[in-house]
């Protein structure tokens, strides 16, 4: 997978598609969505999929389970 369109269709793959096929389509950034979310700076998806840019956060059910790399206090 080269092109940005196909970069996107991995990501996806492990993202969004995954937890369809898994049973649980609750997830996504909507309300009554379970809050799991990584939040990376990066132009694109590509580029995050190639860059692999610091996770700037990790929420974990809409708590903050780590902060540019540093697990938060509490998180199992």
């Amino acid at each position: 997978m080269y092109t940005d369109a196909e970069l996107e269709v991995a990501f996806a793959l492990t993202t969004s598609e995954a937890d369809k096929a898994l049973g649980a389509p609750r997830r996504g950034l909507e309300v009554g969505a379970i809050a799991d979310l990584v939040a990376v700076e990066a132009p694109s998806v590509a580029d995050a999929v190639i860059d692999r840019p610091p996770r700037a956060f990790v929420l974990r059910g809409g708590v903050i389970a780590a902060q540019h790399g540093v697990l938060a206090a509490g998180v199992p």
